[in-house]
């Protein structure tokens, strides 16, 4: 995943999300994130979103055991069928079956668990970054939508040092992605 155009997208979208009002941050980060998604779910992209969609409906009543429990069923079909009956689904050309089906069916069931939990009430718009936030794809980890709100929801500013630092460690990691992987 990580590739010369990966990182053009990343810097992109970077300085796009710092030279933007605030109040569009939120909104920029989606769109980037599902045009990142749609760069791997060419054909899947409409079920991908009807899926989401359905797991933030179900998610609005997981106050409810059983609806709560019914959720994370729901949660798990995608994952069942793409991953353990793959004879029910048509495969690409090239072979391959949905990208990312387990990480966004894992990361719909923290979601599910985190608003059962604390009961906090999500915002479609911060449930759907958290659900397509293209940077956690590649990198991971599946945390608790709680947290990553939370943190995305931080004030955040820029210090010249922490940037360059970043660079650097960035630039070093797809340099050894380059020598080993390619």
């Amino acid at each position: 995943v990580l590739s010369f155009e990966y990182l053009i997208f990343l810097l992109a979208v970077f300085c796009i999300y710092w030279l933007s009002p605030e109040k569009n941050k939120k909104y920029i980060l989606i769109i980037a994130s599902f045009l990142f998604c749609l760069s791997y779910w060419k054909t899947e992209a409409f079920f991908v979103l009807l899926y989401i969609f359905a797991i933030y409906i179900f998610g609005k009543n997981t106050n409810i055991a059983k609806v709560y429990f019914f959720s994370i069923i729901l949660a798990l079909i995608p994952l069942i069928i793409y991953k353990y009956f793959p004879f029910f689904i048509l495969k690409h050309i090239n072979g391959s079956c949905f990208v990312g089906i387990s990480f966004v069916s894992f990361r719909a069931i923290s979601y599910l668990a985190d608003i059962y939990k604390t009961k906090r009430s999500i915002s479609l718009v911060d449930y759907l970054l958290y659900m397509l936030f293209f940077p956690a794809y590649i990198s991971g980890p599946i945390e608790g939508a709680n947290l990553f709100l939370n943190s995305v929801d931080e004030q955040k500013t820029i210090r010249w040092d922490s940037f360059v630092e970043a660079i650097i460690i960035i630039a070093y990691g797809f340099a050894i992605k380059l020598v080993l992987a390619d």
